[in-house]
């Protein structure tokens, strides 16, 4: 949609212009596939090992990928892209991660090995305030320790809403859940001297 303001009548009018248009077919069509997937639980969860280089052995996974059956012709990172820029998709998806990487967590544990799990953590996430609860309950139902959970989140997702993203956090460390900053230096803060 191309804006443009007349100065002197103070209106304004707009030229359509497909290119811009959020709610194209394809779009449409794609939103309503990640909800489905979502509601359906179509989604399979992929783990990146973390190695412990001094002997080989993995000690933690970080949740890398949701590939969705129902959306398999659309690539991941367009998924991902899209779920997070839809109101109403990402808290979901995320949700989802976190059940599916807790129970996965769960499994392994129960079968002997001890691994803890990373998850990343959106800037919406952040400012739910009902987060730290969700996730207690989600600990609780696949017994698994709060040190075994990890949550990646970005800094600039702390900056949207500061207080209640830092309330948030602050109640997840106090129950015991570990936070690790993701692309540290990259937005508001770095290591530089």
């Amino acid at each position: 949609m191309l804006r443009c303001t007349s100065p002197s009548r103070r209106s304004s009018y707009g030229v359509y212009d497909p290119a811009e248009d959020n709610n194209t077919a394809k779009r449409l069509s794609l939103i309503g596939d990640l909800r489905r997937a979502i509601d359906n639980n179509e989604f399979v969860l992929y783990y990146q090992p973390k190695v412990n280089l001094a002997d080989g052995t993995v000690i933690a996974t970080g949740s890398a990928h949701t590939l969705a059956a129902s959306t398999a012709r659309i690539p991941t990172a367009q998924r991902i892209y899209f779920s997070g820029r839809t109101d109403g998709l990402i808290a979901p998806l995320s949700m989802w991660v976190l059940e599916a990487a807790l129970r996965q967590t769960e499994q392994w544990q129960k079968s002997g090995y001890d691994l803890s799990v990373a998850v990343n953590l959106s800037a919406r996430n952040l400012q739910d305030g009902t987060l730290p609860r969700k996730i207690r309950q989600l600990l609780s139902t696949h017994h698994v320790g709060a040190n075994s959970l990890t949550l990646e989140i970005t800094e600039s997702a702390v900056m949207n809403n500061p207080e209640e993203a830092v309330a948030n956090l602050q109640e997840l460390r106090d129950m015991g859940v570990r936070l690790s900053i993701d692309d540290f230096g990259t937005g508001y803060s770095s290591l530089t001297i």
